[in-house]
């Protein structure tokens, strides 16, 4: 076993610790952040915005997929794992070569939903299970904003911005959420297998399973209910369930005829990429390939069902990655010697680490309405997208907080 890896394995094992406290020797448990009640909003602009002059918006996000995997940035076909219709978006809209983000998932999702820097919420490190790192109720997030101004909201994915009540998707903005446990990542799938390999918990495999990761739901101001235990096996087909959630939730919100974000913040890149039964052996390069090509299938669903209402000319899309690819401390996970890794194209480095490789990763941005193609080359920071919706639905509040 290579040192990285084991390292790695370890390092899981002390991950999923808190997880089976019960199940080992007492310990003193880590501080937890305290449940503070959330204060009143500041007073916004609330003039009535026309219903047909609302875009609905629709922000997908992969995970851990570099700069050089996808085919609108030299990847896709070169790369052997086609990714056509990501391709489409880019040819039909903006393709960004400058989408600066924070190094790993925490830090880049506190930055998106708060339109800060992620250290301005305590967020600048991945949060591990049993750590006191949870998302302030005084935080301020996209969920919030569009549903400040009449738009239904949901998620269906990853939040990794805390599972303390008031950290909740459901307690900042969004009326559903649906997905892995919110202070975890894809990997926490393994968590049960690690344990077990390593023998750090003397408990049947049926105790651990229950006492590990499960997949969760919520609405609106409500707790989080347990749904199912989130196995190497639901890991392979929960971006099936992700998407087809959120196609329920478009169709739902059409025949209300009520504006909609989503965020659909899926696990397309993220190791353990291990496919789909509709997807093994796909690509020409393995699991991570055959990952990138049912990623590139489902972003088509989305667009397919947009068109299928016919709301694609009203609605703003957004594909993107939250950081650059997990490199060779993940590619232990592949299949048949084939590596588990994303590619940062042309740039050095990997997730976690202070260079281009790192924080520069992909974006497309089709224009709604606009049937000529397009190619643009443009700067844009990942923080700029709430402040940008922000003065778009008039609730612009750099009053109270300040925005970067």
């Amino acid at each position: 076993m290579r040192q990285s890896t084991m390292l790695r394995t370890l390092a899981c094992a002390l991950v999923a610790a808190p997880m089976f406290a019960g199940l080992a020797p007492a310990q003193e448990s880590a501080p937890r952040a305290p449940e503070v009640e959330k204060q009143a909003e500041p007073t916004r602009d609330t003039r009535p915005i026309a219903v047909d002059k609302k875009p609905n918006v629709v922000f997908i996000l992969a995970d851990n997929v570099g700069y050089g995997d996808l085919g609108p940035y030299g990847g896709g076909e070169l790369r052997g794992a086609p990714t056509p219709r990501i391709d489409q978006l880019a040819q039909e809209g903006l393709r960004f070569t400058q989408f600066l983000v924070e190094p790993a998932c925490t830090p880049s999702r506190a930055a998106l939903m708060t339109g800060q820097y992620s250290i301005r919420n305590g967020l600048s490190l991945i949060i591990v299970p049993g750590t006191a790192s949870t998302l302030s109720a005084h935080a301020f997030t996209m969920g919030e904003m569009f549903k400040g101004v009449g738009y239904a909201t949901a998620i269906f994915g990853k939040w990794h911005l805390g599972d303390a009540p008031q950290s909740l998707p459901t307690n900042h903005g969004f009326d559903e959420f649906y997905g892995i446990p919110p202070d975890t990542s894809w990997d926490s799938s393994t968590y049960v297998d690690t344990i077990e390999l390593t023998h750090s918990i003397p408990a049947p495999h049926e105790m651990l399973v229950a006492k590990g990761p499960q997949i969760v739901e919520a609405q609106a101001g409500g707790p989080l209910r347990t749904v199912k235990p989130f196995t190497p096996e639901v890991r392979a087909e929960i971006d099936n369930e992700l998407v087809d959630k959120s196609i329920d939730f478009m169709k739902r919100q059409k025949a209300a005829g009520k504006p909609f974000f989503l965020y659909l913040p899926f696990s397309m890149g993220h190791a353990p990429n291990l496919p789909s039964k509709q997807f093994q052996g796909k690509s020409q390069i393995g699991n991570y390939g055959d990952k990138l090509m049912e990623g590139d299938f489902h972003v088509g669903q989305v667009l397919d069902t947009l068109k299928e209402l016919n709301l694609d000319d009203n609605t703003i899309v957004v594909f993107a990655s939250d950081n650059g690819p997990w490199g060779e401390n993940a590619r232990e996970y592949g299949n048949q010697g084939t590596p588990d890794m994303g590619n940062s194209g042309p740039f050095r480095g990997e997730l976690g680490e202070a260079t281009e490789g790192s924080i520069r990763t992909v974006c497309v941005h089709p224009l709604a309405g606009l049937h000529q193609t397009v190619h643009q080359f443009v700067r844009d920071v990942l923080h700029h997208g709430l402040p940008t919706h922000l003065r778009q639905n008039r609730r612009w509040q750099d009053a109270d907080r300040p925005t970067d």
